[in-house]
């Protein structure tokens, strides 16, 4: 499997690499960490697929309701 950086996550998703460490951190995508203390985080494309999936918005078929 790829794994990709912070930095490469972070232009997958068209974000900041601040925002894909706050995503890590609040356990919004999935991730690994690999090396002694912090060390370094990676991504999988996997883990970015299921995450952009799970923030997907249908469109909503219902007629709209107007207020009077």
């Amino acid at each position: 499997m790829n794994s990709l950086t912070v930095k490469q996550a972070a232009e997958r998703l068209g974000v900041s690499a601040a925002t894909v460490y706050q995503l890590c951190a609040a356990k919004l995508l999935a991730h690994s960490r690999v090396g002694l203390g912090r060390g370094v985080i990676r991504i999988t494309e996997a883990d970015i697929d299921r995450y952009l999936a799970g923030r997907r918005v249908e469109e909503d078929r219902q007629p709209l309701r107007f207020i009077r």
